[in-house]
């Protein structure tokens, strides 16, 4: 577990709270278990590159935005 996972779970978990999502339809949409979107949200377990773009179109953001937005909580633990 890299802080940087752990950083794109709480993107992705307040991504999915902000849409009033629960794990289970976020894991019926993207055709994977519940438990692996709680992993992925606890930072747990590592997505694939192609997981990771589904999850930004299902949550209609960019994927620049989402590696700013990590890069610039790294800035602030500096």
């Amino acid at each position: 577990m890299t802080d940087f996972d752990i950083k794109l779970g709480e993107i992705f978990a307040r991504l999915r709270q902000e849409h009033n999502y629960s794990q289970q339809y976020v894991a019926d949409c993207m055709g994977v278990s519940k438990s692996t979107v709680h992993n992925w949200e606890k930072g747990k377990r590592q997505m694939f590159a192609h997981q990771f773009m589904e999850l930004c179109a299902f949550y209609g953001v960019r994927p620049a935005d989402i590696a700013e937005e990590i890069d610039n909580a790294s800035i602030q633990r500096q």
